[in-house]
């Protein structure tokens, strides 16, 4: 009695149980139902079809425990981005366009931007904290004057010529220079500075910089160009800061700088796409 006790007390006890009761349901109704043949190279059963039609909610549920199990929370976004990139993909097929690398790389532009300060609000108080700095909620003051400016400068650069896919390459490898410098310079002022600098060259219309580049492209279907760009930005806001929260949950008090190396790897990235766009898209014209 004590053993039973003890064997139903374990939380995935009943989800067995139930998970049993049903195969044995359609066992009973289709004898057939754990029979798998190969036809012409190709499988066929009913277990090879319950896992083809739900394959995309077994993706999103691993990525949901994997989010639950580092954060102790959901996001509840999930649904809406399966949904607006169901549609997206759904009319990008029916469009009739053809697509090629650098377009693609022009989208993933849109992860990397957003990731890169994603990742340093995920991290910049803790940093603070971790160097020493007296009041780490000034980073985001300095932080808010670099978005600001960069906004500003970056119409001016804009107007007097400067191409958007170049501001793509230089405002990435000057965040990716001051995340190094963060990381090696362990003392409280690099942390004001690097609030500054992440927010000018890391949030600064980066991403809507990523979105017009992108529309290049498609010039006569310049909305699909942007939901391609933000749903790329929804899914760094969900892949990443869920990476992020696991990094914060067991590397103990070093993971403030490891998120920092995350962030450089990932801004890098995005330096080589933005290069690889601006050598590639003159191909496509």
């Amino acid at each position: 009695m004590d053993k039973l006790k003890k064997m139903t007390s374990y939380r995935l006890f009943w989800p067995i149980v139930c998970l049993a009761l049903v195969l044995l349901f359609n066992l009973i109704k289709s004898p057939s139902f754990f029979e798998i043949s190969i036809k012409n190279g190709v499988l066929y059963g009913y277990l090879v079809d319950i896992f083809n039609r739900s394959s995309e909610l077994i993706i999103l549920a691993v990525g949901m425990t994997l989010c639950v199990a580092s954060s102790a929370g959901t996001d509840i976004s999930v649904g809406a981005i399966m949904a607006l990139s169901g549609a997206v993909s759904v009319y990008l097929l029916g469009s009739g366009e053809t697509y090629a690398i650098p377009w693609i790389a022009a989208i993933l532009i849109g992860f990397t931007s957003s990731s890169t300060f994603m990742l340093w609000l995920n991290c910049n108080q803790e940093l603070g904290k971790l160097y020493n700095l007296s009041d780490p909620s000034k980073i985001q003051s300095f932080y808010a004057v670099g978005t600001f400016a960069a906004i500003l400068c970056s119409s001016v650069f804009i107007k007097k010529g400067l191409k958007e896919i170049n501001i793509l390459i230089i405002y990435p490898l000057i965040s990716f220079i001051m995340l190094g410098l963060c990381y090696f310079i362990q003392n409280p002022t690099i942390c004001l500075i690097g609030g500054f600098v992440i927010g000018f060259a890391g949030a600064g219309g980066v991403l809507q910089l990523a979105v017009s580049t992108t529309a290049e492209f498609f010039p006569e279907n310049k909305g699909t160009a942007t939901s391609m760009v933000m749903i790329a930005s929804s899914v760094a806001n969900y892949t990443i800061l869920t990476l992020a929260g696991y990094i914060t949950k067991t590397a103990g008090t070093s993971a403030p700088r490891m998120i920092l190396l995350l962030n450089m790897a990932v801004t890098f990235i995005g330096i080589l796409l933005a290069l690889f766009v601006k050598m590639n898209r003159g191909k496509e014209a």
